[in-house]
């Protein structure tokens, strides 16, 4: 089995065109699989519980879309228009690709700590709030870019800090984001369906990859063996595409950040382990 999925793998890596559609595909058969499953098999709280998670599945898309132009735009902005000498220094384009995962190490236990810290003191967000600020964050931080691309002249290089600042918004954000998600499809979904669930997971955040690259493409620029052709021209595309998806992904957290009340009741976290204990008790995991 194994080896088959291998090979599977292997060929669609070979054929990535088809990748898009088929993830769009399972993703859609997915969803209307879960909503007909909760409405013809489920009832009341665990109906409920099982809307959160599929919402929660389905609301990573935007964050993904955007935190991964990671390997993609940002890092041909960073060898293309940011000044990146570091005290002497000529830094190659590719450290920049352990920010994230150096940010994490750094904030992953302070975040911890905090909502351990806002929890005794029942100011915790929720983690509907928390997935609509990591969202709004995935945004912020390309208009923080924007802004440093914007502060020095039309056709002069960006000053490096704002590589360091967009990096370190995404990684607060992912860090709201992707843990509690992860946790929630656990927490929300039924005891018999965790593992499907987990699987959607990943489907929608493949299908987030998939929308990333769709934006890559609209933040190209013309080069000629690998040097831009028009410097000027290239940063303009790119202040004009970053700041497109910049204020849409804040948007789009503004909106979870509204609706995030009505995700709570359908969370009803107080009562989580209550029923998927009765889920068990009742033979019905």
């Amino acid at each position: 089995m194994a080896v088959a999925v291998t090979i599977i793998c292997m060929v669609l890596l070979n054929n990535a065109a088809v990748i898009g559609p088929l993830a769009a595909f399972v993703g859609i058969a997915f969803f209307v699989y879960f909503i007909g499953y909760s409405i013809f098999r489920l009832k009341g709280r665990e109906r409920s519980r099982m809307w959160a998670a599929l919402y929660f599945a389905v609301a990573q898309i935007p964050f993904w879309s955007l935190f991964e132009q990671a390997g993609s735009s940002l890092t041909l902005v960073t060898s293309r228009l940011v000044d990146t000498n570091i005290f002497g220094w000529d830094v190659p384009t590719p450290v920049f690709q352990s920010l994230n995962a150096g940010f994490i190490f750094i904030f992953a236990p302070m975040i911890a700590w905090l909502w351990v810290w806002l929890a005794k003191r029942d100011w915790e967000p929720s983690t509907p709030v928390k997935f609509a600020l990591g969202v709004f964050g995935a945004g912020l931080g390309y208009l923080v870019l924007v802004w440093g691309m914007q502060s020095v002249g039309p056709a002069a290089m960006t000053p490096v800090f704002f590589i360091f600042a967009i990096y370190w918004v995404h990684t607060m954000a992912e860090l709201m984001l992707s843990p509690v998600g992860l946790s929630a499809m656990t927490k929300l979904a039924p005891a018999r369906m965790v593992g499907l669930f987990m699987a959607a997971w990943f489907v929608y955040s493949g299908l987030g990859n998939a929308l990333s690259g769709v934006i890559a493409a609209a933040a190209g620029a013309e080069t000629v063996g690998g040097q831009i052709v028009d410097v000027a021209g290239a940063k303009s595309n790119y202040v004009q595409v970053f700041s497109s998806i910049g204020y849409i992904g804040m948007g789009i957290g503004l909106v979870m950040l509204l609706i995030s009340p009505l995700i709570r009741r359908w969370m009803k976290e107080e009562r989580v382990d209550v029923v998927k204990l009765d889920d068990t008790l009742e033979g019905r995991a």
